[in-house]
């Protein structure tokens, strides 16, 4: 016997909203979301970033000035004890600034772009979805490099011989590295970044986009 026969009915998942409705989107709502997940991510991973970046400067630093971390706890480890809990958010705020723009830089780009390549690409083609998402990649790159620089100088800082740190906070950093070495200097290591950060966008946005294409066609 049908279930309408009992006297209820189970509402079918693709006629219970209009999909345009699913999969409408706006551009604020869009870029509320982008913001939000890039800058928990980033605080949330900002310990782990430090003991990255404190591993990998202590190695190019003379023998006599090394920290000599063993490993990744060694190294959260004696930053606690140095530093107490505040060093595990050493540069935490140009780190969240960074998630925030690489989001914000992928997310608010990925589909325009797909827009102006469906022309000579197709629309929803696998090679749109390549280029695409390597454009975007590239814009978040370009956007978030500053920061990434200033998350980088700030965790790599130590203390002379005063005790005092070369910089007291990420405007005291943009403001001295711009006088002494010029604004360019934000963008140093740029083709590297770029080479970094957009593989990882542009293979985030082709496996995304095809499974969503592969739901879609089996009505999930």
């Amino acid at each position: 016997m049908d279930k309408a026969d009992w006297g209820f009915s189970v509402p079918s998942r693709t006629n219970s909203l209009p999909k345009a409705k699913l999969l409408l989107i706006s551009p604020l709502t869009r870029l509320g979301c982008s913001l939000t997940a890039g800058g928990i991510g980033a605080l949330i991973g900002t310990p782990a970033e430090v003991a990255l970046i404190r591993m990998q400067y202590d190695t190019t630093l003379p023998v006599a000035e090394r920290r000599g971390y063993k490993n990744v706890v060694d190294a959260l480890v004696q930053i606690a004890k140095a530093e107490g809990a505040t060093g595990f958010f050493a540069g935490a705020t140009p780190t969240v600034v960074r998630g925030l723009s690489i989001n914000m830089g992928m997310l608010m780009t990925y589909d325009v772009f797909k827009k102006w390549n469906a022309g000579w690409l197709g629309e929803g083609s696998t090679s749109n979805r390549f280029v695409s998402g390597a454009l975007s990649g590239w814009t978040a790159a370009t956007v978030s490099l500053p920061f990434d620089f200033i998350k980088t100088r700030l965790q790599k800082q130590k203390p002379d011989a005063n005790g005092k740190m070369p910089y007291s906070g990420v405007m005291d950093c943009f403001s001295k590295v711009a006088k002494a070495e010029g604004p360019t200097a934000l963008y140093n290591g740029y083709m590297t970044y770029v080479v970094r950060i957009t593989p990882h966008i542009m293979l985030t946005w082709v496996f995304m986009d095809t499974m969503k294409a592969v739901l879609e066609k089996r009505n999930m």
